[in-house]
């Protein structure tokens, strides 16, 4: 995976498309996390129009966020996975 993840670039195009919809589809995140404090696993789904679109994990809340988002604009043909 390139270095993308590490800036939230995949979470921006993912909001950037939604927003660009101009309301037609909405957009939700389902944020879960397990493990002791020193050794968090944060598992992130986003939701398009109720329909989960990516699901990731990660040792941190944002790196999660952007692999579902990534996981997502596959799924919509945005991006190559």
């Amino acid at each position: 995976m390139d270095d993308h993840s590490s800036t939230g670039g995949y979470t921006r195009q993912l909001h950037n498309l939604i927003q660009g919809s101009r309301g037609l589809h909405k957009m939700n995140w389902e944020e879960r996390v397990s493990g002791a404090d020193h050794n968090q696993q944060w598992i992130v789904t986003v939701y398009i129009d109720d329909a989960p679109l990516g699901t990731a994990s990660g040792s941190r809340k944002n790196v999660a966020k952007d692999r579902a988002a990534r996981e997502a604009l596959i799924a919509l043909g945005v991006i190559d996975g």
